[in-house]
């Protein structure tokens, strides 16, 4: 017997491994139903418009059987199960991490430069101030592509 679908359409406000979040839904979260189950189907992303075939599962719960992209967005890839959003699309986590080690190793390479033997062949290093923190914070707006300026 076939199944009826109710039809949803609305702008993606959230993604998870699990589901989407129509913004006219408010919280409610609509589920993936599994691939097998699946007539037509686009991989719906943060900011898309979409049309959904949807049925309502046993315990209640709405599944979506077809997806459509009506129009694409050009929102974040993902959400996280705990609400978080990447900023710009990306994990920040991952992103401040990265910042970071660049910035540890640009602080290394200009230890590096500024070290040197003295007359007496002891290694010395000039004086030198770096804002590790400042760095850091500069190279994560970077990566998020925001407007950086490098002194």
């Amino acid at each position: 017997m076939q199944q009826t679908l109710d039809t949803l359409a609305g702008k993606v406000s959230a993604k998870n491994a699990y589901g989407i979040k129509l913004e006219n839904r408010g919280d409610e979260w609509v589920n993936f139903s599994k691939p097998e189950y699946r007539g037509h189907w686009e991989e719906p992303e943060i900011g898309d418009i979409v049309k959904l075939g949807v049925a309502r599962g046993s315990k209640g719960g709405l599944f979506i059987k077809t997806c459509e992209v009506q129009k694409h967005g050009n929102g974040p890839a993902t959400v996280y199960e705990d609400g978080r959003v990447p900023a710009g699309g990306k994990d920040l986590g991952i992103t401040r991490s990265c910042s970071v080690y660049a910035a540890t190793n640009a602080v290394v390479a200009l230890i590096a430069q500024r070290c040197y033997i003295d007359s007496d062949g002891e290694p010395m290093l000039e004086e030198i101030s770096v804002d590790i923190r400042g760095l850091a914070e500069k190279l994560e707006r970077h990566m998020l592509r925001e407007d950086v300026q490098f002194s």
